[in-house]
């Protein structure tokens, strides 16, 4: 009855129904189209690491120094770019294991829209 009463009503027999957000394919997507692990070109949005030179003409969003920093900063960036009205936005991925993973997981679901 609780089922009928919400609307659950037939997701139990198709659980593929049920949209959980992070679950989502093109979740996390800005409007700018965002572009990975390439050389930026003027016009462009940047997010790298901060040891990366931001090239001539590129639009510096964020430069995170370390992979926390860059899990802060990654949304802000990202609206950022799109409140600049951006064509796209470059993001160098960070490397390493367990938060970079889910950075990394949150940014091809960015870049697959």
């Amino acid at each position: 009855m609780i089922r009928e009463s919400i609307g659950l009503v037939g997701l139990a027999s198709n659980p593929s129904a049920i949209r959980v957000s992070g679950s989502l394919e093109s979740h996390y997507s800005p409007k700018t189209k965002v572009i990975l692990d390439v050389v930026a070109i003027a016009g462009d949005g940047l997010i790298a690491p901060d040891q990366f030179p931001t090239p001539n003409g590129v639009i510096h969003l964020a430069a995170p120094s370390t992979t926390e920093e860059y899990a802060r900063v990654l949304y802000q960036a990202l609206g950022s770019a799109d409140l600049q009205g951006l064509d796209a936005v470059v993001v160098l991925q960070p490397r390493g294991n367990g938060l970079a993973d889910a950075i990394r997981d949150r940014l091809q679901r960015s870049a697959s829209k």
